[in-house]
């Protein structure tokens, strides 16, 4: 079956870092849409399965949570492997979890069959991020890693989208179906076409040593804030635009145009981020958050709400980059631990987010959600002030880059 690839694999790899860079983002594309698939069919797996929205919402917790465990400790064991081989690996076994999705005769079952890909989405983020970094000139680490990041935006343009729209016309399970063949195709993409990535064998004890940078520490809770922020009112909006009155075609329309903002602003968040990551980071957090809450108060007028969704949109796309950049950069002694260490920070941010959504809209609906993510932005702005204000003086990069 690879055979018919051979040619093509050879007149590409001379192509380098293009090349490389452009397979792990369309490989992220579909990581990141079986990630954050269930935010646009919520409902629909609600009502199939008889939980209520809340109770649905923790398939996103749970993918979460399985991340921020799973990952620190795999990328370590793994990140002195070929990586070609290990990105491949995840590819397959994405295609094999969404099968699981596809089958799964009830709520319990469907989310094992999340927890199963959770547990390698770090791995590959972790090492595509450290190895975006590797191809990088010095000073373009943050720009190499936004066009893998444009795989997230994309994401949110196609896969997210279109596949609540499939999920609308056919069913979900048809949906997971459907994801199931392109992880199986990226597989065999990344197999014959990517050069191969040597890991870099580095002892976990080495690695381990930016635990004790406080400097490093300090920005991964700041990640972990800024990820709750972002996801408190995110996960539930397409209960959102449903409550609004829009059906599932209709969302899925309005997600695209939600990812295609979020390519502006993952393309602005490349040109600025390696100049200040931290004060990216913020400026993100803020015009999200703040996006958010007109959106959450927008009550029975479309117009408003379709129209804070452009800088929510652009803002949602920028936070994953900029807040990997400056984590990474932060702790570029061990690259691989550093983007792993962030996913899990992410994560659990991501969990907090999805948690804190579901219990307030639950208690004051959506206008609660809203002002419960501008207080969590408020103490991402809070808590980079004081990051900014203890940081070394002068650069000192790319370890403890801002």
């Amino acid at each position: 079956m690879i055979k018919p690839f051979k040619a093509l694999a050879e007149a590409v790899h001379g192509q380098g870092r293009g090349l490389s860079l452009l397979l792990l983002s369309v490989a992220g594309f579909m990581i990141v849409s079986t990630e954050f698939i269930v935010v646009g069919i919520l409902p629909l797996i609600s009502r199939d399965l008889g939980v209520s929205i809340e109770i649905a919402g923790w398939l996103v917790t749970l993918f979460a949570l399985t991340v921020a465990i799973s990952g620190p400790p795999l990328t370590a064991l793994l990140s002195g492997m070929e990586r070609r081989m290990i990105f491949t690996a995840i590819a397959v076994i994405f295609a094999v979890s969404n099968l699981l999705a596809a089958l799964s005769p009830d709520f319990g079952w469907l989310a094992v069959a999340r927890i199963v890909p959770a547990m390698a989405l770090p791995v590959f983020w972790s090492l595509a991020v450290a190895s975006a970094r590797d191809m990088a000139p010095a000073g373009q680490e943050g720009a190499a890693v936004s066009k893998v990041f444009v795989g997230i935006a994309l994401a949110s343009v196609a896969g997210l989208p279109l596949g609540t729209i499939l999920a609308g016309a056919f069913g979900w399970r048809v949906m997971f179906l459907v994801f199931a063949g392109l992880a199986l195709a990226i597989a065999l993409l990344l197999y014959a076409l990517l050069p191969s990535l040597p890991g870099r064998p580095v002892a976990i004890a080495t690695q381990m040593r930016i635990l004790r940078d406080t400097h490093f520490l300090a920005h991964l809770s700041l990640g972990a804030l800024a990820f709750a922020a972002m996801f408190t009112g995110y996960t539930y909006i397409a209960d959102m635009l449903e409550r609004a009155g829009f059906d599932a075609t209709m969302t899925g329309i309005v997600l695209i145009a939600f990812g295609g903002v979020g390519l502006v602003g993952n393309w602005l968040a490349g040109k600025f981020v390696d100049r200040s990551p931290l004060g990216a980071t913020l400026v993100s957090a803020f015009i999200g958050a703040a996006a958010t809450l007109v959106a959450a108060f927008s009550g029975a007028q479309p117009a408003i709400l379709l129209l804070a969704l452009v800088p929510w949109g652009m803002a949602h796309a920028s936070g994953f980059l900029v807040n990997t950049v400056r984590v990474t950069a932060a702790g570029a002694g061990a690259p691989e631990l550093a983007a792993a260490l962030n996913a899990s920070v992410a994560n659990i941010g991501i969990a907090l987010g999805a948690f804190i959504g579901g219990t307030v809209l639950a208690i004051g609906g959506f206008g609660a959600v809203g002002t419960a993510t501008m207080v969590l932005a408020a103490l991402v702005l809070i808590g980079g002030w004081l990051l900014a204000g203890a940081a070394p003086q002068g650069v000192r990069h790319p370890a403890h880059a801002q």
